[in-house]
């Protein structure tokens, strides 16, 4: 590890719902809206990208617990926002 992970970083990553992340494209449902899979894939990638920084080139991040709540349809050409925020880090 290159220097310790901090509890609070944070980033704030935009994603654009293309046709490629809708539910009817992943084979989560028949709608042309962002997919849930598509929504933990991007926060997984995202997680990732915020501790990326403090890793070796040998090290990565393993996801092992996603509890989400998906809200709201986000039909395709939306932009969504995601707001990471590390509380907790398990070595």
């Amino acid at each position: 590890m290159k220097k310790e992970i901090e509890k609070g970083i944070s980033n704030v990553i935009n994603t654009l719902v293309t046709d490629e992340l809708t539910a009817e494209k992943v084979g989560s449902g028949t709608l042309k809206v962002f997919a849930t899979p598509a929504m933990i894939s991007t926060m997984e990638k995202a997680s990732m990208e915020l501790v990326n920084e403090f890793l070796d080139e040998d090290e990565t991040t393993v996801g092992i617990l996603v509890n989400v709540s998906h809200l709201q349809a986000y039909w395709c050409k939306r932009t969504i926002m995601f707001v990471l925020v590390l509380h907790c880090l398990m070595v």
